[in-house]
């Protein structure tokens, strides 16, 4: 079927104002494509549409009793909202299945994360998140915070930034700095130790 062909069923089922079949069909390739264009760069070789195209059809057929729109036009507005909310949960997920305060600044091992079935390696990983913890601890007020939004809370640099009413890449920035000064505690035990603040 043809973009002309797919553009005119769509608006010809959606008309009906009723969802159908018939209607996710025609509204499937087109997801598709806008999800993989959204997606671009670095996400589109990482992350599969499928899923988000599959969750916003889901969400599209459990709410449409509450739709209120009477066009066409409409429907694909709605449409295209929930199939942006999904997109940006998936992208959220994956960058947070990413991220740790370890990998993220591309110096350090991943610590206390893995499966331990030897005693010494559970003692050893929970000497590790203790270790960080003291770390994160010593760090300034506002470097801590970021830590604190990015890993623990898994926000993204705009949302740190407007968490703390500062720009994005005053936000990256931090995080950056807070990244070296943790990498810096725990590599050197013999470094001063500041108070907890």
């Amino acid at each position: 079927m043809s973009d002309s062909q797919q553009e005119h069923e769509f608006e010809r089922v959606s008309s009906q104002n009723e969802i159908t079949p018939a209607l996710l069909h025609a509204w499937r390739s087109r997801m598709r494509r806008w999800c993989a264009r959204e997606l671009g760069g670095a996400y589109a070789s990482r992350m599969d549409t499928s899923d988000v195209v599959q969750e916003s059809l889901l969400q599209v057929w459990q709410d449409w009793d509450r739709f209120r729109g009477n066009s066409s036009g409409e429907v694909k507005s709605w449409m295209f909202r929930i199939a942006k909310g999904h997109l940006h949960k998936a992208r959220r997920h994956h960058r947070a299945a990413k991220r740790s305060v370890f990998i993220e600044s591309g110096e350090m091992t991943d610590i206390g994360h893995g499966e331990a079935n030897d005693p010494s390696d559970v003692a050893e990983q929970s000497e590790a998140r203790l270790n960080l913890m003291i770390a994160i601890n010593q760090l300034e007020p506002e470097l801590r915070e970021v830590i604190h939004f990015r890993i623990f809370g898994q926000q993204s640099y705009i949302e740190v930034g407007e968490e703390l009413g500062i720009s994005k890449s005053e936000a990256r920035n931090r995080f950056l700095r807070a990244i070296r000064k943790l990498k810096h505690l725990i590599d050197d035990p013999s470094a001063p130790k500041e108070k907890p603040r």
